[in-house]
C-alpha cells in the first residue's frame, strides 16, 4: 500500500469538502475527525490542532487523522503539560492496517517531539488494529463508554431506565422544569456559566466560550436546557452529527440540584434525538472498568449498552510524564482544600 499512498501533513493542500465527505461516508464516521471540529479547536489558544491525510496517487483522501495537542501554559511550562488527544481516529479506507501504519508513522515524525504523550480515545471497535499500534509503541488500556440505541421505541427506552432515575425524571417534570433546545450562539452564552461553575468546582480546565460559539456556528453543537420559572437550571452541550448525539459538556447549578435537571435533560435528549432521526446517544466516556466511578453509575441508570473500546497511549517521555502527573494531582488537591 505504501507505494500507492502518501501522507500529507496539515490541511492547506486538502479540499475541505473532500475531507468532510470522506469522514461522513466512513463506517466509523464521527464529528471529531471533521473539518468543523478542527476549525473550532483553532479558537482555543491552548490547543494546537493537528491533521494528517492519507492520499492515493490521484490525491483522493484515503485516510484522516486529526486531533489536538493540548497545553495548559505557554513556553517551557506549555511543553511540560503538552499531550496529544486523538478522538475517533484514524479513519482509513476499508480499515486497511497499512494505512493506519502510515498515519501513525507520520504522527511520530511530525508531532512526536511536540508533546509528552499521545492518546487515541477510541469511539468504535479497533482491536483489529491493536497489533499495528503495538508495533509503534502504544499500550492498550481498557476504557468504558455507554451507548443508548435511539432506534428503540420510547416504551423500551423508558423501561431500560432505572426505576430510581424514572422517579427523578417524573419529579423534575412535576417540579415545573421546562425543557428546550437551541443551536445558537445565544444558547451557548446562556449555558456557558454553568460549565464554568462545574469545572471550577472539580478543578479541571475548560475551553473558552469561543470554542463552543464556533461549534454552534458550524451547526454541530446543540444546547439542551432545563429552566425553572424562566431561569436556566442546567444544560447539556451536545455534538450532533451524522445521526449521532455525543454528550460533550453538561452540568447544572448546585442551587437547582433538588429539581433534578441532570436527570430530566438526558431523557428529553433521547426523545428529541429519536424524533429527529438520530440513531445513537453517546454518553462520552465511563471510566476504567477496574476503578470505581460515580459518573459511570449515574449514566448506567439511563440504560444503554456498556462498551469497552479502550484507548491507545504512547509515552514519548515516560519519566517526565510521571512527574508532571504527580504535580498535577497535588495541585488539584490544593485547589479543593
Amino acid at each position: 500500500m505504501s507505494a500507492d499512498y502518501r501522507v500529507i501533513c496539515g490541511f492547506a493542500s486538502v479540499d475541505r469538502g473532500d475531507w468532510d465527505a470522506f469522514v461522513s461516508k466512513h463506517p466509523n464516521s464521527n464529528v471529531f475527525q471533521t473539518s468543523q471540529m478542527f476549525e473550532a479547536c483553532q479558537q482555543i489558544p491552548a490547543y494546537e490542532p493537528v491533521a494528517l491525510f492519507l492520499v492515493d496517487r490521484q490525491l483522493a483522501i484515503a485516510g484522516v487523522l486529526t486531533g489536538v495537542i493540548e497545553r495548559q501554559f505557554s513556553g517551557l511550562s506549555g511543553f511540560l503539560t503538552s499531550r496529544a488527544i486523538i478522538r475517533g481516529g484514524p479513519l482509513v479506507r476499508d480499515d486497511n492496517p497499512q494505512g493506519v501504519e502510515l498515519l501513525l508513522d507520520a504522527f511520530d515524525q511530525h508531532y512526536g517531539r511536540r508533546c509528552i504523550f499521545v492518546q487515541f480515545r477510541n469511539l468504535f471497535p479497533v482491536l483489529e488494529n491493536a497489533a499495528v499500534f503495538s508495533r509503534f509503541g502504544y499500550r492498550y488500556e481498557e476504557h468504558l463508554n455507554i451507548l443508548v440505541d435511539l432506534t428503540d421505541t420510547e416504551e423500551i427506552l423508558w423501561k431500560k431506565v432505572h426505576s430510581k432515575r424514572r422517579n427523578e425524571i417524573r419529579k423534575a417534570r412535576k417540579s415545573g422544569l421546562d425543557f428546550s433546545m437551541a443551536s445558537s450562539t445565544e444558547a451557548v452564552a446562556a449555558a456557558y456559566p454553568i460549565l464554568q461553575e462545574v469545572y471550577r468546582r472539580v478543578s479541571l480546565p475548560l475551553p473558552g466560550i469561543d470554542f463552543f460559539m464556533k461549534l454552534a456556528g458550524q451547526g454541530i453543537l446543540t444546547v439542551f436546557m432545563a429552566s425553572y420559572q424562566g431561569e436556566l437550571a442546567g444544560a447539556m452541550l451536545a455534538l450532533t452529527y451524522n445521526r449521532g448525539i455525543y454528550d460533550y459538556y453538561a452540568g447544572s447549578y448546585q442551587s437547582f440540584y433538588h429539581l433534578c435537571p441532570n436527570d430530566l435533560i438526558p431523557w428529553e435528549v433521547f426523545l428529541w434525538g429519536k424524533n429527529n432521526g438520530f440513531r445513537v446517544f453517546d454518553f462520552g466516556g465511563a471510566g476504567k472498568p477496574d476503578v470505581k466511578y460515580g459518573v459511570r453509575d449515574y449514566k448506567l441508570k439511563f440504560g444503554g449498552e456498556l462498551v469497552n473500546y479502550g484507548r491507545f497511549t504512547k509515552y514519548y517521555r515516560p519519566m517526565l510524564y510521571a512527574g508532571i502527573r504527580f504535580l498535577f494531582q497535588a495541585w488539584q488537591k490544593l485547589r479543593k482544600s
